[in-house]
């Protein structure tokens, strides 16, 4: 999840989880690893386009739109130790 926010220029949770429409508290539990709530999974498809429910509860990305699934992998990537 925070390559998403990262991806969609959110330096801070609080200020993505307010984007979402969704309780900062609520959505500090998913950057922490715990599963993703259905209100926030569809708060991303509602608010973020091309995001797709395959992405944000399984981890597919081959139904987001090219260009997104490139910028996230690249992300992601960096992340990783």
């Amino acid at each position: 999840m925070r390559a998403l926010r990262e991806y969609l220029g959110f330096k801070e949770a609080k200020k993505f989880a307010e984007f979402l429409g969704v309780a900062p508290g609520t959505y500090y539990h998913v950057e922490n690893g715990k599963p993703i709530s259905k209100a926030i999974a569809f708060a991303m498809c509602r608010k973020i386009p091309g995001m797709t429910l395959d992405w944000v509860w399984l981890g597919k990305n081959d139904k987001l739109p090219h260009d997104i699934a490139i910028k996230l992998e690249k992300i992601m990537a960096r992340a990783k130790p």
